[in-house]
């Protein structure tokens, strides 16, 4: 078993090579959309226009951009709201170190 397989939220299987030139592209895409200071919002719709078009903010399409980029490079992705709170032993799983050592770090930080 792995580390992404212990953690709680789920994580995709490594990017193919296309996957990665895609990730590459639409990244670019959204940086350079996103370097109009002015930009309110992007309108994201399917290349045959048979789905519907949406309406995505900028600051989930800094989100995206990063998440491209972290997807371009091979790199794996977790995602967990800020507001998450974790045991000491998926804390330990999510940071791939035992559950001691979580705990001794907690009590050398703690005034």
């Amino acid at each position: 078993m792995t580390v992404a397989d212990r953690r709680p939220e789920a994580v995709l299987p490594p990017a193919t090579q296309r996957d990665r030139e895609l990730a590459r592209a639409a990244q670019q895409c959204i940086v350079r959309a996103l370097d109009h200071s002015r930009v309110t919002s992007i309108r994201v719709h399917t290349e045959d226009g048979d789905g519907p078009s949406i309406e995505v903010p900028p600051q989930a399409l800094k989100l995206f951009g990063h998440l491209l980029g972290a997807m371009s490079k091979g790199r794996a992705v977790s995602i967990v709201p800020a507001e998450r709170e974790f045991s000491t032993a998926e804390a330990a799983n999510y940071l791939n170190v035992s559950r001691p050592f979580v705990i001794k770090g907690a009590v050398e930080i703690t005034p």
